[in-house]
C-alpha cells in the first residue's frame, strides 16, 4: 500500500479502513497455505517453520488491530458529528422558546 493521498489523520485512518480487510485476506491465505505445507522433520527446519509461522500470526494481528483502531475513529468521528448536530438543534429549539415565550428550568439535586 502506498498511501500518499493522506494529507491528515482522518484521510489516512478512511484509506486504512478501505484498504486493510483484502490486505488481511492475503494475510491469512498465505498463512493458510503455507501452514498446510509439510513440517519439517530436522529441529532447525521445525523451528524455523514454527517461527515463520508465529510471525505470519503476528503480521495478521497488527493488521487487524490497525483496522478496529481506525474503524473505531471513524466511528467516534461520526458519534461527534451526530452529538454536534444534535446541540445545534437543541440550541435552536431553546432559542425559538425565547423568542416565542419565557421558560424556566428547574434542576433537582
Amino acid at each position: 500500500m502506498k498511501v500518499n493521498s493522506a494529507n491528515d489523520l482522518p484521510s489516512l485512518k478512511q484509506e486504512l479502513s478501505a484498504f486493510l480487510p483484502s490486505r488481511i485476506c492475503e494475510v491469512m491465505n498465505s498463512y493458510d497455505a503455507f501452514a498446510a505445507a509439510d513440517i519439517p522433520a530436522d529441529a532447525k527446519g521445525f523451528a524455523a517453520y514454527h517461527s515463520a509461522c508465529k510471525a505470519a500470526l503476528a503480521h495478521a494481528e497488527t493488521l487487524l488491530k490497525i483496522a478496529k483502531w481506525s474503524e473505531e475513529t471513524q466511528d467516534k468521528e461520526s458519534q461527534t458529528d451526530d452529538i454536534k448536530e444534535l446541540l445545534a438543534e437543541a440550541n435552536e429549539a431553546l432559542n425559538s422558546m425565547e423568542d416565542e415565550e419565557e421558560y424556566t428550568y428547574e434542576y433537582d439535586d
